[in-house]
C-alpha cells in the first residue's frame, strides 16, 4: 500500500509540475526542453525503482 500511495504522491506531483511548465513556457522548443529533461530523470528514478524492487524480491 505504502508503494501505491508513493506512486500516487508523485503522479500528482508531476501533474502539478507539467502544468505550471506549461503556463510558464511561451515557446515550444522550450517546453520540449524541460520535457525532454523531466523524461531523462523519470528513466533514472524507473531504473532505480527497478533496482531496489530486484533486491527486495531477491530477499
Amino acid at each position: 500500500m505504502k508503494v501505491k500511495k508513493e506512486i500516487k504522491y508523485v503522479m500528482i506531483k508531476q501533474h502539478d509540475k507539467l502544468k505550471k511548465m506549461k503556463d510558464d513556457v511561451h515557446d515550444n522548443t522550450h517546453l520540449f526542453e524541460l520535457l525532454s529533461a523531466e523524461n531523462v530523470i523519470r528513466g533514472l528514478k524507473m531504473k532505480e525503482s527497478e533496482e531496489a524492487n530486484q533486491t527486495l524480491n531477491q530477499l
